[in-house]
C-alpha cells in the first residue's frame, strides 16, 4: 500500500463549504445531501461542516466582498477550519481571497469547476473539473431530433451567468451548424408568447432562468415548468435538477456526483494528503438522463 504523505500537524476535522448559489435551490440541496452523506459514511471520525451560500445571482462586487469578509471574520473567530471547499467558478475568487486573508495556508478544494475556468486556479488549491458546454446539449439534440435546424436559447444571458460563461466559447461553432433563436433577453411574458410559436424545425436548449431582464428572481428548476407549459417544441437541459420538470432531458451535470467527489477529496486532505500532491483532474460528473413520461 502506498504511503500517504503526511502534513506536519493533523488538520481540524472541520470543513467550510462555500457555494455561489442559494440554499433553497434543488441543485444545492442534492449536492449537500451527497456531500454530507459521503462524509458520514466514509470517515471514521466525525467531520463538522459549516456552509455559506453567497447568492451571487443577487449580490456581488467589492462592497459585497467587504461585508462578506467582516461577516466571516466575526462568525468564525476562534473556530479552526481544516479544509475550505469551494463549489462553482463564480465563488472561486471569493473563496480564494477569503482563504488568503482569514485562513492563510488552509487547503482549498475546488469542487466541480468547468474545465475552461481551471486555467485560473488560485495557489495552494486542488480539485476537479468537468467539461460540459452548450455543444454537448446541441450534440444530444442532433442525435435524438436529427431534423433540427434551429436551436432556441432560453435561460439567463450567458455573458452574465456565473455558472455558464464558458458557453460563449461554443456559440460560434453552434451557430455554424444551426440557426440560433436567442430568447434570453426577453421578459417572461414575452418569452412565453414566443415559446408557443416556435418553428417546427427548432428545439429549445434551456440552461436556467434565475433572474429575468426585469429583475424578477426565480428558482431555475421551477422556472422550467412554465417554460415547458408554454413551449410547442421539445426542451433539452444541462442539469440533473431540470429533469422531471417538463424537459426531454440531455447530457446533464449531476450535483450529487459533485458532492460525493468533493467529500472524498476533502477526506483525503483531512487524512493527511497535501493539496500540492493531488493534481487537479477531470471529474466524472456527467450522465445522460431523460424523462420517460
Amino acid at each position: 500500500m502506498p504511503t500517504v504523505p503526511a502534513t506536519s500537524q493533523p488538520l481540524p476535522r472541520t470543513v467550510l463549504l462555500i457555494d455561489q448559489g442559494s440554499q433553497v435551490r434543488p441543485w444545492f440541496q442534492q449536492l449537500m445531501s451527497a456531500f454530507a452523506g459521503t462524509l458520514r459514511a466514509e470517515s471514521t471520525t466525525e467531520v463538522y461542516v459549516h456552509v455559506e451560500n453567497l447568492s451571487l445571482d443577487d449580490f456581488g462586487g467589492d462592497n459585497y466582498y467587504g461585508s462578506l469578509r467582516s461577516h466571516f471574520r466575526a462568525k468564525y473567530r476562534g473556530k479552526p477550519i481544516g479544509v475550505i471547499v469551494c463549489h462553482t467558478s463564480g465563488a472561486m475568487p471569493y473563496a480564494s481571497r477569503l482563504r488568503d486573508e482569514l485562513w492563510p495556508g488552509t487547503p482549498l478544494i475546488l469542487a466541480g469547476i468547468p474545465a475552461p475556468e481551471s486555467r485560473k486556479l488560485p495557489a495552494s488549491a486542488t480539485g476537479f473539473t468537468y467539461d460540459h458546454g452548450l455543444r454537448d446539449t446541441v450534440d444530444m439534440v442532433h442525435a435524438l431530433v436529427p431534423d433540427t435546424k434551429q436551436i432556441v436559447l432560453v435561460g439567463n444571458r450567458i455573458a452574465s451567468d456565473n455558472w455558464r460563461r464558458h458557453y460563449l466559447e461554443d456559440l460560434a461553432a453552434v451557430g455554424g451548424r444551426f440557426g440560433i433563436i436567442d430568447l434570453t433577453k426577453l421578459p417572461i411574458a414575452d418569452l412565453k408568447q414566443r415559446l408557443g410559436k416556435l418553428p417546427a424545425d427548432s428545439v429549445v436548449a434551456y440552461f436556467g432562468i434565475s433572474r429575468d431582464v426585469t429583475g424578477n428572481s426565480y428558482i431555475p428548476a421551477e422556472a422550467l415548468r412554465f417554460v415547458a407549459e408554454a413551449s410547442n417544441r421539445p426542451i433539452f437541459v444541462d442539469a440533473e435538477t431540470f429533469v422531471g420538470s417538463g424537459a426531454v432531458g440531455g447530457l446533464v451535470v449531476s450535483p450529487g456526483k459533485i458532492g460525493t467527489k468533493a467529500a472524498r477529496l476533502a477526506l483525503r486532505v483531512l487524512n493527511g494528503e497535501r493539496v500540492s500532491d493531488i493534481p487537479v483532474a477531470s471529474g466524472n460528473v456527467l450522465t445522460p438522463m431523460f424523462d420517460s413520461r
